[in-house]
């Protein structure tokens, strides 16, 4: 499937401990880099947003030694559940998104939490 895209490889991370984080709006806080409010230079890394699972962009993956898929929330919400077997098709969506990830990144340590709940 990736053979046939248009897409530019992203520079490989100065170390081998590096993070991406792919997530919705619950993981706006998260903040990498040095200073007060971040993750600290010892675990380096980026967050990129993807607000529902068919969003996630498995190229953002390539040079990270580890990858959090945090999303999901948006998609349960009842009004994008209409249909019979709605989550089922959410299911077979990230098991496709995690399938690409792990063909570009075969090394890649990937890590998908529960969906967080959502006040509506």
């Amino acid at each position: 499937w990736y053979q046939d895209l248009q897409y530019q490889i992203y520079p490989v991370s100065e170390t081998p401990f590096s993070t991406i984080i792919i997530g919705d709006s619950n993981t706006k806080p998260i903040k990498f880099g040095s200073g007060a409010g971040t993750m600290g230079q010892s675990f380096p890394g980026k967050r990129t947003k993807a607000s529902t699972i068919k969003s996630i962009n498995p190229i953002e993956c390539i040079g990270y030694s580890n990858a959090i898929l945090v999303c999901g929330t948006n998609d349960l919400r009842v009004e994008n559940l209409k249909e019979a077997g709605a989550i089922h098709q959410l299911v077979d969506v990230l098991a496709l998104k995690i399938k690409q990830i792990k063909e570009l990144c075969p090394r890649i340590k990937l890590f998908v939490p529960a969906v967080l709940p959502s006040r509506s």
